[in-house]
């Protein structure tokens, strides 16, 4: 059964959502690992090559993960943004093997939370 819309504004917000959901399903997903000195010294190396072992066993092929210089958070590192899940990237902090397999596997196909996220930090895309 289709949903009663009484009002404009009803109509207007739910085309606003279904906008919004529309968008949320073609936004491309890109994984950025920053490789930096201070991020390899950190093991970032590592968190890369975990992320991609991880997007390769649940077949995302069509996530993006590309190593970048230093982000400038380097007390954090090291350090991932993921762009195209929420509106804005979300930054995660002190990653490990573990926690780059949570980001894929609970944060990019679940849209479930991950503890590393860094709270203090806006980044824009």
């Amino acid at each position: 059964m289709s949903e009663r819309l009484n009002s404009y504004d009803a109509l207007k917000e739910k085309r606003e959502a279904l906008k919004k959901a529309a968008e949320a399903q073609t936004r491309p997903v890109e994984i950025r690992v920053a490789l930096g000195t201070c991020a390899i010294a950190t093991g970032a190396k590592e968190v890369f090559d975990a992320l991609e072992d991880a997007l390769r066993a649940n077949n995302l092929d069509d996530v993006t993960l590309k190593a970048t210089g230093c982000m400038g958070y380097c007390y954090a590192e090291p350090t991932v943004e993921v762009a195209g899940i929420a509106a804005e990237p979300v930054m995660f902090g002190h990653v490990d093997k573990k926690i780059a397999r949570d980001i894929v596997e609970q944060y990019i196909m679940k849209q479930e939370p991950v503890d590393a996220r860094i709270e203090t930090c806006h980044v824009n895309a």
